[in-house]
């Protein structure tokens, strides 16, 4: 039995200019994450892109309807590089998005010199666990907390 996920045929791209479409697109994203809040702007989404720590992904269906998006932080500790994986959204799980993103975002973390990367996966999204642990994540040796500012 195989474990390979299948794969979707998307465009995967890094955002390197925000637009209405790319906002409007990662605002419908964005409500399938845990902790939606607000729509992004096109401002909200140029800030990301100028962010010189942030790269902001999104995958693209044959149609060019974006179905996918992934946001990848690079910061530097006096331990090293280290890279974090986190809103991943998908327009429909079970079709290799997730995993393409998320390819790109380790090629990403690895160009930047991250040591490792940490992809952020909430308990509740099963599929999105399961392409994590057929990609080599494992859980976290660390007990991370959060507070809310």
């Amino acid at each position: 039995m195989s474990t390979a996920m299948p794969q979707a045929p998307v465009k995967v791209s890094e955002v390197t200019t925000a637009s209405e479409e790319i906002a409007s697109a990662l605002g419908m994203l964005a409500r399938r994450l845990p902790r939606y809040s607000q729509t992004p702007t096109v401002a909200d989404v140029q800030r990301i892109v100028d962010n010189p720590s942030t790269r902001l992904i999104i995958a693209r269906d044959d149609d060019e309807e974006i179905v996918g998006m992934m946001t990848v932080a690079l910061y530097s500790l006096p331990t090293g590089v280290r890279a974090w994986l986190e809103d991943v959204a998908v327009a429909r799980s079970g079709r290799g998005i997730g995993r393409a993103l998320t390819e790109e975002a380790l090629r990403i973390a690895r160009e930047g010199g991250a040591a490792d990367a940490e992809l952020i996966v909430q308990p509740s999204q099963t599929g999105g666990l399961k392409m994590a642990s057929l990609m080599g994540f494992g859980p976290n040796d660390e007990d991370t907390r959060r507070i809310r500012l």
